[in-house]
């Protein structure tokens, strides 16, 4: 994976309502020229979210869409059955904290999106899910 010699980190930060499921999604579209070859986007570092109001059994997810909202990626490992996708979010440390194994997961081209999809072990209506990323832009 190629990591570049010099790149600024970068801070951005999400918040999404619960939906009457109880689910709540946050959307990051990668900024900069989406044109394929520009070379313009963010390398992906880590990040962290949470509920305001953690219980057992509150999970996320991460997917990679393209800008017409189709799937590109999934964070899960979909060799596993459905009921496994995700991690959960403990509810005495109150957040989950992605990780990379390497300084970076990834490079986001511009124009993709990045989608963190919180949900609460109860279908419950209104409360907020909050994300921090920590990502590069080469300089």
């Amino acid at each position: 994976m190629f990591v570049p010699d010099k790149a600024s980190i970068r801070f951005t930060k999400g918040k999404s309502q619960t939906d009457t499921t109880g689910k709540a999604e946050i959307v990051f579209t990668v900024p900069g020229d989406p044109t394929p070859g520009s070379g313009d986007g963010r390398y992906l570092s880590g990040g962290i979210g949470w509920f305001d109001t953690p219980e057992n059994g509150d999970y996320i997810t991460v997917e990679i869409r393209k800008p017409d909202d189709s799937l590109l990626k999934s964070y899960s490992d979909t060799d596993m059955p459905a009921d496994n996708y995700g991690w959960y979010i403990p509810k005495n440390a109150g957040y989950v904290k992605i990780k990379p194994m390497s300084p970076i997961l990834g490079f986001l081209p511009s124009g993709l999106k990045l989608v963190i999809v919180a949900q609460k072990a109860t279908a419950t209506e209104n409360l907020d899910f909050w994300c921090n990323l920590n990502w590069g832009i080469k300089e």
